[in-house]
């Protein structure tokens, strides 16, 4: 599961305990008081972990101070985590405390603290996030600690002080029976609960990130999976709708090989892409200049005026194609395999788009006009739209084959002293050629940038595409902060102002220094 999943499962169940009715609370028995303090510790110290994690690129704060809420709020966040105590003892561990089938707040602790124990896999991950992600991870940690405050002070009206205590003295009997005492819960757990000067401090800090990273997006932070998830099987392509789905994987294919891309990948995508881009122009430019019936009027009255955004797609098209004939047939090699995906996946890209252009050729031999043409030319351009990451991503691995001198261009200087023997010599950037190559690539792809605007402007709701897995579970987390908000906000709380906030750095710790170097 992604990080999206497992971030919506555990502010799901933070909601679903605010949510709970608590019109007359009733003291728990003194085991299910201690499984609950097991799963609470569990869920504040996955938080604290991740935010940690976190923040583990950046420098720490200079010094513990009231201003370091305003200076660095996620290191407020971070050091009022850690103070909260650990009320649950030693001597239940978590999968004992998850073993029984709980009831009531107990069930709900016990669900909030198998989803707070996925986050862990996220760790390395978030040490890397670069500045959006990083803040967008810091704004959900801002939304879980405001949870433990209030949650706290809920578990604190179901603990009965003469159960933990009786709870206390039955732990230690058995420990010194069985061995060495263990750590047992705390006599006056509801005073802690409540009264801990730390939930103060967690409620500042927390207000004080969220006004902080208001403007990011909630469970938008990319965290891949660790192990990264293996390369997905090529998707058959039989129907134009096929296409778009098929270019992103082509792009995501050729990033993944990095370096390693060879020049028959590609040629491969670009064939595919030359093709399309060059038919995609026709189809535009054909669909709204049919050709003039029998006996009527002259070209003007036959000729329709193209929309504006028609025209600068058909333009920004046609202005790729040079740059893409060049890449396809500049003379570069490389000496790495190819990788048979993307061979196959641009084959069938390119066969598809073959079929789409003997119909074209139909419908403008018939001169057709209507609804047949039209389709033709949406589905096209629903294409073209995906074409600029393949584009980008041909272009972003040959400049990695180049830097890592995988990529070789033909021998320039007739009487070399060193490489007396090759035809092939490593791209360097002294090679007028090579670089023309690298140079036009990267135009192309420019260019077919500024022609998806416009081509979605044309497909209007067409262009909607159904999200992927990542988007739905994003959209879905995004939606159980916002349960997890409404179900906060109905509870009484502390309140802290929201001051204005400038454009983030890059990293949630950075505030510190950026605020000193401002003195």
């Amino acid at each position: 599961m992604s990080y999206q999943d497992d971030v919506a499962r555990l502010a799901r169940a933070l909601a679903d305990l605010l949510t709970a009715d608590r019109t007359a609370p009733v003291p728990l028995p003194a085991d299910q008081v201690h499984a609950a303090l097991v799963c609470r510790d569990t869920v504040v110290g996955a938080v604290r972990e991740l935010t940690g994690a976190l923040l583990r690129p950046t420098s720490p704060p200079v010094r513990a101070a009231p201003d370091l809420l305003i200076r660095s709020p996620a290191h407020a966040l971070h050091a009022a985590l850690q103070d909260l105590p650990a009320l649950a003892g030693g001597d239940l561990s978590l999968s004992q405390a998850l073993a029984d089938a709980g009831t009531g707040p107990v069930a709900r602790w016990q669900r909030a603290a198998r989803a707070a124990v996925a986050l862990e896999r996220h760790h390395d991950s978030a040490a890397a996030l670069p500045g959006p992600d990083a803040w967008s991870l810091a704004r959900d940690l801002a939304a879980l600690s405001s949870a433990v405050t209030v949650l706290d002070a809920d578990l604190a009206s179901t603990v009965d002080t003469a159960a933990s205590n009786t709870a206390a003295g039955a732990t230690a009997s058995s420990n010194t029976a069985a061995g060495p005492p263990a750590a047992a819960a705390s006599p006056d757990v509801a005073a802690a609960l409540v009264d801990k000067p730390a939930h103060a401090l967690l409620q500042l800090a927390a207000a004080e990130l969220a006004a902080h990273t208001a403007d990011v997006p909630f469970a938008a932070a990319n965290l891949p999976d660790r192990p990264p998830r293996p390369v997905q099987p090529v998707q058959p392509v039989r129907r134009l709708a096929d296409l778009p789905a098929a270019n992103r994987q082509l792009a995501e294919l050729l990033r993944s090989r990095g370096s390693s891309v060879t020049v028959v990948d590609v040629r491969a995508a670009l064939r595919a892409v030359t093709y399309g881009v060059d038919l995609t122009a026709q189809a535009l430019t054909a669909e709204h200049t049919p050709a003039v019936p029998a006996g009527t009027g002259g070209p003007g009255q036959a000729q329709q005026r193209q929309p504006a955004d028609r025209g600068r797609a058909v333009e920004q098209l046609q202005q790729a194609l040079p740059d893409l004939q060049l890449v396809l047939h500049s003379p570069l090699a490389t000496l790495t395999p190819p990788a048979p995906s993307v061979r196959a996946l641009g084959q069938q890209i390119r066969t598809r788009l073959s079929a789409a252009g003997r119909l074209h050729e139909e419908l403008h031999a018939r001169s057709a006009t209507g609804a047949p043409r039209e389709a033709l030319s949406q589905a096209l351009a629903a294409w073209a739209v995906t074409a600029a990451p393949v584009v980008e991503a041909a272009c972003d691995g040959l400049r990695a084959a180049a830097a890592s001198q995988a990529l070789l261009a033909p021998r320039q200087d007739p009487t070399p002293e060193r490489y007396a023997g090759l035809l092939w010599l490593p791209l360097t950037a002294a090679d007028p050629n090579g670089q023309q190559t690298l140079e036009a690539a990267g135009r192309a792809a420019a260019a077919l940038h500024a022609a998806a605007a416009p081509l979605a402007a044309l497909l209007g709701s067409a262009a909607e595409v159904p999200s992927s897995g990542t988007r739905r579970a994003a959209a879905d987390a995004s939606a159980a902060f916002s349960e997890l908000t409404a179900a906060l906000q109905s509870r009484p709380a502390l309140r802290n102002p929201n001051p204005a906030r400038t454009a983030h750095p890059s990293q949630p710790g950075d505030a510190s220094r950026r605020q000193l170097h401002r003195r």
